[in-house]
């Protein structure tokens, strides 16, 4: 008997638990798009009509876990650590951006920087997001 009270007891409490609402899952959000060298330089020459010496590259890594990405693609002339580099995503054709960065250090011609995600963000800096530099006045 007791063993069929703890059995009926058992099958109600899973009955229950299979019964609740299930949490929402929200969707990701949106990987960035495929950046080719021709949407790079596309999106390099519109930036520079802005500021004429602004600096565009590519993230080609990132480090989760230690909130490090690496830039390629960006001339690195005359940076230096502590240098600030903004990391935007393309999310539905708008530049967004997502984390503000400084430069860690330079290895040959990738840029390491380290990066704070920004309040409000969507996602976090993904490879083929854009690490922009403003020209300095």
């Amino acid at each position: 008997m007791r063993a069929f009270v703890l059995a009926a007891v058992l099958f109600i409490g899973l009955v229950i638990s299979g019964c609740a609402a299930k949490p929402k899952m929200e969707p990701l959000p949106p990987a960035p798009p495929p950046l080719t060298t021709e949407s790079l330089s596309s999106l390099r020459a519109n930036m520079q009509k802005v500021d004429a010496r602004v600096r565009v590259g590519r993230v080609t890594a990132v480090r989760v876990g230690e909130s490090l990405a690496a830039i390629e693609d960006m001339n690195l002339d005359g940076l230096h650590e502590r240098d600030i580099v903004s990391l935007v995503a393309i999310v539905d054709g708008q530049e967004t951006p997502i984390a503000g960065a400084s430069v860690k250090h330079i290895e040959g011609k990738i840029l390491v920087v380290k990066y704070t995600m920004l309040p409000g963000a969507l996602r976090g800096p993904a490879v083929d997001d854009l690490a922009v530099i403003p020209g300095k006045k």
